[in-house]
């Protein structure tokens, strides 16, 4: 990895320091030798949005691979469930087997919301129980296409690793 390039044509080989606040502008060539310029902050400012992006992703993940581990404990009430995402974060659809909605899922699915929201406070969740219906009444809740799917017989299930 070469290090930093001074305008008088040295390399430096210690860290660029990058502080917050800072007006001074950089240039940040990418791999594909596209050249973006912009403020020290700025360049500060999207090293954190990265960073912060790839450690949500991976709790994300997690989060998929501990909701599929709930739902299959329960198949005979489970049907499916799906994650969508939206401006108040994301919202976890349960379908039961039951055409008619499960009160005694309730207990369960308030237990499984708290237990998510102090494993993974970065992905903020609200749980709801769907009965079982035609794609055209799940539709009405929410699009099966544009969802990601943690648990049913589609195939789709998060992998463990």
């Amino acid at each position: 990895m070469g290090g930093l390039k001074h305008a008088a044509g040295r390399q430096s080989t210690g860290p660029v320091r990058l502080i917050f606040g800072s007006a001074q502008k950089v240039e940040v060539i990418a791999e594909d030798k596209h050249r973006f310029y912009m403020s020290v902050s700025e360049a500060a400012q999207a090293c954190k949005a990265f960073s912060n992006a790839a450690l949500w992703a991976d709790e994300f993940k997690d989060f998929l691979v501990d909701l599929h581990k709930w739902c299959s404990d329960r198949p005979e009430r489970v049907e499916s469930c799906f994650v969508t995402w939206g401006e108040g974060g994301l919202t976890v659809y349960v379908i039961t087997k039951s055409e008619d909605y499960d009160f005694g899922l309730d207990d369960e699915l308030h237990e499984l919301d708290l237990h998510m929201a102090a494993v993974y406070p970065d992905c903020p969740a609200e749980i709801l129980q769907i009965p079982s219906g035609s794609h055209d009444e799940l539709n009405s809740f929410f699009s099966p296409e544009r969802s990601v799917q943690a648990y049913g017989d589609k195939g789709t299930t998060p992998e463990e690793s």
